[in-house]
């Protein structure tokens, strides 16, 4: 007996939405805030043969059978396609096995390798090779390898009679989903806001594989109608639109825009960087402004994606770099975000160490230092605040520069 509790959506005759939306969930990975919550989204394909793309969070095994069993009896199973093997969306993969014994589990050699050492599980295994297909019966699945899109084992699948691209975490998004699963029905705004943070978080230390995947889909010349991510919405009206925006940010085109994150004690290093900001509009640039010490570091990364510039506030903490500004540094590191023009400024009240530090180690990593560097001992001083005038002039000019 099927159970019709679950929840479904049709996404085209024969092909369903069941993946699940997570609210609980407070930190995406432990690191990155979900205030919009997260979706996990599972794809079932019906041919003669009946298909599963991705899987949910293990959480949520119980909820995606439900889904699936309001459509079929899950037991009817014939494959689960595992295009990435990140928990999120294997998580459930005992759970799916345990009820469809006799399920197929698919993935790239590299996939099926990281399935039996994640799961140990004792199932058949079908490794597919970049652009072969699986003949379900009525309908086709295409694979094409997307290394490390984030991970090494990476796949996206090509449904070719409906021209459904399932691309797992390729042009996802943070957000949950609720009651309406298309990008048509959809904040939209919210939804590429969030898809940003998604991938300055998650995916730009690949943007040079994001490239790759895109133009091998391209240099294909497959006909797609619709984008079906593992997270976010389902692209249905303008799905090239993501693909664009994450072309745009794996490229870093640069944005008129300035980031000044700084970090203040007892508010002399806020006041500068009020100035700073006041001087920056006023060249018709936008800023973005985080106190490191309050600010989301997710959306501080976020702002800071295809920024030409950032300004950095740093008072000397115990002779060091104020720690969560440290901290950010090291993201910065680890996410490979683009080379940045950079600013320094700061405060100390008997040994400013800070910004020597923290300007020895942004060289290293290849950012471009500019002068005046202001330190500030106690209070900024009318010659402390006009070197901050001239500091914002000289960014704000090279900024203007690179978006001309």
């Amino acid at each position: 007996m099927v159970s019709r509790l679950g929840r479904h959506v049709e996404i085209k005759p024969g092909v369903y939405w069941v993946g699940v939306d997570d609210r609980e969930t407070k930190l995406f990975e432990s690191l990155w805030s979900l205030p919009h919550g997260v979706s996990y989204n599972s794809y079932l394909i019906l041919g003669e043969r009946k298909v599963l793309v991705d899987t949910v969070k293990a959480e949520y095994a119980e909820e995606l059978i439900e889904n699936i069993n309001s459509v079929i009896d899950v037991k009817e199973l014939d494959y689960v396609i595992v295009n990435h093997l990140e928990p999120d969306h294997s998580g459930s993969l005992p759970e799916i096995v345990k009820n469809a014994p006799n399920v197929k589990i698919v993935g790239t050699n590299r996939a099926i390798d990281m399935v039996k050492s994640f799961f140990h599980l004792d199932q058949e295994t079908i490794s597919v090779r970049d652009g072969s297909s699986l003949d379900i019966g009525g309908k086709t699945l295409r694979f094409i390898e997307a290394p490390w899109l984030h991970w090494p084992e990476t796949m996206f699948t090509y449904l070719v009679e409906d021209k459904i691209l399932f691309p797992c975490d390729a042009f996802g998004s943070f957000g949950a989903l609720g009651n309406k699963i298309f990008d048509d029905e959809v904040d939209l705004e919210l939804f590429f806001s969030e898809s940003k943070r998604y991938f300055a978080t998650i995916v730009s230390k690949y943007s040079k594989f994001v490239l790759r995947a895109i133009e091998k889909v391209k240099n294909l010349g497959i006909d797609i109608e619709i984008i079906a991510p593992s997270h976010g919405p389902v692209y249905r009206k303008n799905p090239i639109k993501i693909v664009e925006l994450f072309e745009r940010w794996s490229r870093d085109v640069p944005e008129k825009r300035v980031v000044i994150v700084y970090g203040s004690m007892y508010g002399n290093t806020k006041k500068i960087a009020e100035v700073l900001e006041e001087n920056i509009n006023s060249e018709g640039i936008d800023t973005a402004v985080h106190d490191i010490s309050y600010g989301d570091i997710s959306f501080i990364l976020r702002d800071l994606l295809n920024a030409p510039a950032v300004i950095f506030g740093c008072p000397t903490y115990d002779g060091n770099i104020f720690p969560p500004l440290r901290h950010l540094v090291n993201l910065l590191e680890i996410k490979r975000l683009q080379r940045k023009i950079i600013g320094l400024f700061g405060t100390y009240a008997w040994g400013g160490n800070a910004l020597s530090q923290l300007k020895k180690i942004l060289v290293e990593m290849g950012h471009e230092v500019i002068e005046p560097i202001v330190s500030v001992k106690g209070a900024p001083t009318i010659d402390d605040l006009e070197k901050i005038k001239s500091l914002a002039k000289k960014i704000a000019s090279r900024v203007l520069n690179k978006v001309s």
